[in-house]
């Protein structure tokens, strides 16, 4: 069961968005980042990472992760 996998990639994801939600950036950063070592070409997590960086002020970081996706 996916419940009991700590390795599942989506359990980052939501713990991830929980994190941000609550405005715990680096706690965040660091699930999202764990679900892109599961699975890398995940890309949910990508544009999170994107968002994160734009809520941080961190525009150009944010503006190579989103034209990493679109290209």
């Amino acid at each position: 069961s996916f419940y009991l996998n700590p390795d599942f990639s989506a359990i980052h994801l939501g713990k991830g968005i929980c994190f941000f939600r609550s405005r715990e950036y680096e706690k965040a950063r660091n699930e999202f980042q764990k679900a892109i070592e599961i699975s890398s070409d995940f890309e949910p997590m990508r544009v999170n990472i994107g968002i994160l960086n734009l809520e941080k002020g961190n525009n150009k970081e944010a503006e190579r992760i989103f034209l990493e996706l679109i290209t």
